[in-house]
């Protein structure tokens, strides 16, 4: 498969949505064609002059909004995973690259291992955002689904986590390494709040009588 790549800063993660603003001419073209020709690009992380191989498909979802001079913002939603196998030269302002798709290994979910975790992602989302309806992980179970990357949008990943998690090909493992992500992060979060609270109230906790 060939497709027009638009290396960024980031990690573009399957099933994540995300909003770009695109000003540089190579990449308004790239994304016009996308557009026009209902076709998918690629996004590989790169880091200084470093591209990682292994990136995600995006797919144009809204175009938001057009600017006189061409530049446009865009919601982009992610797709597949694939390595980088070749780049062409020549073919196009931005990068054509040949590339193959990364599969994850044919294994069963390991359900007590993703409980532990949707509980530990459960929790952090009630620390994060207190008063807001939980997302019911449970209905991502299915296993059409590859739940990992749900969790994954929203647990606080840095972009060199999001790349290690995008290049796993076992959703067991991608599920594991959120569990101990998520079990050294929510200490840490419970500690600052226990900081905000004695800050404001003048050194003074007040008693959570909700437990």
């Amino acid at each position: 498969m060939t497709i027009g790549l638009f290396p960024l800063n980031l990690v573009m993660l399957p099933s994540a949505q995300l909003p770009l603003h695109i000003f540089e001419p190579r990449y308004k073209q790239l994304i016009n064609e996308c557009v026009n020709e209902s076709r998918a690009f690629g996004i590989n992380l790169v880091e200084g002059t470093h591209m990682h191989g292994i990136g995600c498909t995006a797919t144009v979802m809204r175009v938001l909004q057009r600017y006189a001079d061409g530049r446009m913002d865009v919601i982009v939603q992610g797709g597949r995973r694939y390595r980088v196998l070749d780049v062409q030269k020549n073919v196009a302002p931005y990068v054509v690259a040949d590339v193959e798709e990364v599969a994850d290994i044919d294994a069963p979910i390991d359900l007590v291992l993703l409980k532990e975790c949707a509980n530990l992602f459960s929790t952090l989302l009630s620390l994060v955002y207190p008063g807001r309806e939980p997302l019911k992980i449970q209905e991502y179970f299915d296993t059409s689904h590859d739940v990992s990357y749900i969790m994954a949008l929203k647990s606080g990943l840095d972009t060199k986590q999001k790349q290690h998690l995008l290049e796993l090909t076992d959703e067991n493992e991608r599920i594991e390494y959120l569990r101990d992500h998520l079990e050294r992060m929510i200490p840490t979060i419970e500690r600052e709040q226990l900081v905000q609270r004695v800050i404001m109230n003048d050194g003074y906790i007040i008693p959570d009588r909700s437990s």
